[in-house]
This record gives C-alpha cells, structure tokens and sequence, in this order.
C-alpha cells in the first residue's frame, strides 16, 4: 500500500487499486479482490487523512479467503491512519 498526501483542497481520500494479471491470473480473483478493497476503503475513508491511497495486489493474495482480507485491509487502514496523524505538515517558506 502506497500513500502520499492529496491536495489541500480535497476533503476525503481517494483511492486506486492495481493487480496484476500476474498475481491473480483468474478474473474474477482480479475482481474480487477490488471489490473487497473498495468496500473496506468505503468503510474507513471517514477515519483517514486526504490522502491519495494506491493498494498494489501482491504474490499469495489468492490464497486468502475474504475474512482474512478485510482484516489485513482494516489494518492496513488504521496504520496508514496514525503515520499520517503522527506526522506534522511540512510548512513552506
């Protein structure tokens, strides 16, 4: 997962999913796997900074069954959400 801060203008994060065909050969393991992120994304957007947020489909995420992805999302999530708190904004000038 990959974060970088938004513009100052925007009020929510936004998000971009990338799996490779490599990854998860099958369609509908692609597809899954996007619903699955988006759907956890839809959940906790609320409790994140403006950020822009790319998840990228690693080797073995066809192993997992959808609990244990919603749970390494929903931990991801409240990480991605305490680095970008814990971290001060950078001031200019």
């Amino acid at each position: 997962m990959l974060a970088r801060s938004s513009d100052e203008s925007r009020a929510l994060p936004r998000l971009g999913i990338i799996v490779a065909r490599r990854h998860l050969p099958k369609a509908t393991a692609r597809n899954q796997f996007k619903r699955a992120v988006r759907e956890s994304f839809r959940h906790r957007q609320h409790d994140l900074p403006a950020l822009d947020v790319i998840v990228l489909a690693r080797p073995g995420g066809n192993t997992m069954d959808n609990a244990e992805l919603f749970q390494e999302l929903d931990r991801a999530w409240r990480k991605l959400g305490k680095q970008a708190t814990s971290r001060s904004p950078a001031k200019t000038g």
